[in-house]
């Protein structure tokens, strides 16, 4: 709860910027990655423009591979369902498709199912709910 105030705070002040969004992204793929997606999942709602691309090849990573960790997945799951507004129709389709490929492997852990039916959730509030089922 107090990231998500003081990043709303400092988005008043444009202390979000480009730059540090991109940085933080550029964390995902180090020894930190998990903090990295936790911060970035919490700033996320209150920048105002993002670097979608380099976010979707990060989902495109996480949903390949075997040995991501739980809580790195939830909060990658998490950064995905806030920026879904943002996403133009056949990118949604196309996570959603991988989503409903994940879930349907039944080898997820709890959190990440949550997680995932969160996120197919807000993905599927601009779209027709029938390509979730």
């Amino acid at each position: 709860r107090y990231f998500s105030r003081a990043f709303g705070i400092w988005s008043k002040q444009n202390m979000v910027t480009q730059t540090f969004i991109t940085n933080l992204i550029s964390h995902t793929e180090a020894e930190h990655a998990s903090g990295a997606w936790l911060l970035l999942s919490k700033v996320i709602a209150s920048a105002s423009r993002l670097p979608y691309e380099k976010i979707l090849d990060a989902w495109d990573t996480m949903i390949s591979s075997n040995d991501v960790p739980v809580t790195t997945s939830c909060h990658i799951l998490c950064v995905m369902g806030d920026i879904a507004k943002h996403l133009n129709t056949d990118t949604r389709d196309r996570i959603i498709d991988d989503l409903m490929s994940w879930l349907k492997t039944f080898s997820l852990p709890l959190e990440v199912i949550c997680a995932a039916v969160e996120t197919l959730y807000q993905l599927g509030r601009s779209e027709d709910i029938k390509q979730t089922q």
